[in-house]
């Protein structure tokens, strides 16, 4: 069982999702910037493939637009995902600072697994096994 220590002075994770917000806001100004951009560009395309062929400029608007918007769709949805993050911790996965309180709460979680177990002989040889700190 892995052990995490939580100590509630800690602010990397705060910095780590601030960083992470400020990716995703800055991905999906980048993504509009990007939108805008192509968009004049596509205008001045479609203006000049019109003249030639007006179905294949209007596929190709299509699909570049398509493709636009999925890349502004991924850079809000890390916006949103990196805003998930910002709830605290479970009380279950904090851990005492000390050694030996943190193996007996390991212990006490592991025996409450244990408890757990529908199988009489599993349980009964899982309890009976040695405990290791």
């Amino acid at each position: 069982m892995l052990a995490v220590n939580y100590d509630p002075q800690m602010k990397s994770a705060g910095r780590s999702s601030s960083l992470a917000v400020w990716s995703g806001v800055l991905l999906s100004l980048l993504g509009l910037a990007l939108i805008g951009w192509v968009l004049s560009s596509l205008n001045d395309l479609h203006a000049k493939l019109s003249a030639f062929s007006p179905k294949f400029a209007s596929v190709l608007i299509a699909l570049v637009l398509t493709a636009l918007l999925l890349i502004l769709g991924v850079g809000l949805r890390f916006l949103w995902t990196a805003r998930m993050t910002d709830r605290p911790p479970s009380p279950d996965a904090a851990v005492a600072a000390d050694v030996a309180t943190a193996a007996e709460q390991s212990l006490a979680a592991a025996g409450r697994q244990i408890e757990l177990i529908p199988d009489e002989v599993a349980r009964r040889a899982l309890s009976a096994e040695p405990r290791r700190c």
